[in-house]
């Protein structure tokens, strides 16, 4: 480059605001020269450089706070730790993304005639308490489990606020709570799979087509699984229902 360029020249070279590259000067990330003849500050090759960095960093969602102590005290191991840490974001962007496709071409088999259905949600916190342990293809009636809550003090309980805890052939009935308990869901993200199902068998089933959805995708998933009746979800006439199965995505 012969010739030093101006910030506007710089925008349309590399497409970015003039704006943008202001804040980044006042910020610190860059360091503009000041041409004391025309009053404008300039870039000469080197500051492109170090601004075309700037930019992949922020691409790459890592903080200004951040860019700007890189900038300040240089170091190779830093920059490579934040560009590790960028790309641990960008597969998790990318996993939800294939999710979303998931759920476009579930959708799509929805209407012809399939029920199941995967995506990702986000919940927030939610506490419990405990009914009862017991195997999950036993039969736990209406009566049974309102005899128990009853004895435990709980009381207006509704169907949809049941929660199954499973693991192996075990499960944890839950209920519920208003106040903390040993039992509760952390916020954030979460693979869900929604199924139709006839008998505990397919319960089963859709148990491992969870985990090797998981799997197949690389959705990393807490070893955790819950399981809740979707309430919005009526009995069929052949005695299917439908049932909801979530797990939280690591962070």
């Amino acid at each position: 480059m012969n010739k030093n360029l101006l910030v506007n020249e710089v925008s349309k070279l590399l497409g970015i605001s003039s704006h943008t590259i202001r804040y980044y000067d006042k910020e610190g990330l860059i360091k503009l020269k000041l041409n004391e003849r025309s009053g404008y500050r300039e870039f000469d090759m080197n500051d492109i450089i170090n601004l075309l960095n700037v930019i992949i960093l922020r691409e790459s969602e890592i903080s200004i706070r951040d860019i700007k102590s890189l900038t300040q005290n240089y170091s190779s191991d830093e920059y490579e730790r934040l560009l590790k840490s960028a790309n641990e974001k960008l597969d998790m962007e990318l996993m939800k993304i294939k999710a979303k496709k998931q759920i476009v071409e579930n959708t799509i088999g929805l209407l012809k005639g399939k029920s199941d259905e995967f995506k990702i949600v986000e919940r927030d916190k939610s506490h419990y308490d405990f009914i009862k342990s017991c195997k999950y293809d036993e039969n736990l009636s209406s009566r049974e489990f309102y005899d128990i809550a009853l004895e435990k003090g709980i009381k207006d309980i509704k169907y949809k606020e049941i929660l199954y805890k499973l693991k192996d052939e075990d499960m944890e009935v839950l209920i519920v709570a208003n106040i903390e308990t040993d039992y509760s869901i952390d916020s954030g993200s979460y693979l869900e799979y929604t199924k139709r199902v006839l008998d505990e068998a397919e319960i089963d089933t859709a148990i491992g087509e969870y985990y090797n959805y998981a799997k197949g995708n690389e959705i990393p998933i807490n070893n955790d699984l819950w399981m809740t009746i979707d309430p919005h979800a009526m009995l069929s006439a052949d005695g299917g229902y439908y049932i909801r199965l979530f797990s939280k995505i690591k962070s």
